[in-house]
């Protein structure tokens, strides 16, 4: 059982949903808020946010912001580190669209979080995003423009 990485990964993923659906509550089911020294680091954030006050504060604030939130992980790594305790490390797509017109806006994250088991449930203590260096976003880009549009050069 010390080694069950499923409700780990269950509980990252179902975070990514809460942010995909906007919910609020979800978010907050999915945080530990028993922790006064919880952190969560958005990737747009020079700072971390402490605390459960402060992590909800960001996610209200996202999702009044943006009308679209997607969220999408691509690889995820769950470990148990101890019987209460669990971390995962993922690569994650998202997109934001502030409204229906405006045009939308993503990348790849790179994400790094610990979680609590807390009555029964899994729940983020600590959640770091890190975008990819801009040289790899770079290269990523004029790959695909290589792609998408030099073959017609020949």
């Amino acid at each position: 059982m010390a080694n069950e990485t499923t409700p780990i990964r269950a509980a990252a993923e179902a975070f990514w949903v809460a942010w995909s659906g906007r919910d609020v509550a979800g978010l907050t089911e999915l945080w530990d808020t028993d922790d006064p020294a919880s952190s969560y680091l958005p990737a747009e954030s020079e700072q971390r946010l402490i605390g459960a006050a402060a992590v909800n504060q960001h996610v209200i604030a996202t999702i009044e912001r943006f009308e679209t939130i997607r969220m999408r992980p691509k690889v995820v790594y769950p470990r148990r580190l101890k019987q209460d305790l669990g971390s995962i490390f993922a690569v994650v797509d998202w997109a934001l669209r502030e409204t229906a017109g405006a045009p939308p806006m993503g990348g790849t994250i790179r994400v790094s979080a610990v979680l609590r088991l807390r009555g029964g449930a899994w729940r983020m203590s600590h959640y770091a995003e890190a975008p990819l260096a801009p040289l790899v976003e770079l290269r990523k880009f004029y790959q695909k423009v290589a792609a998408d549009g030099h073959e017609a050069l020949l």
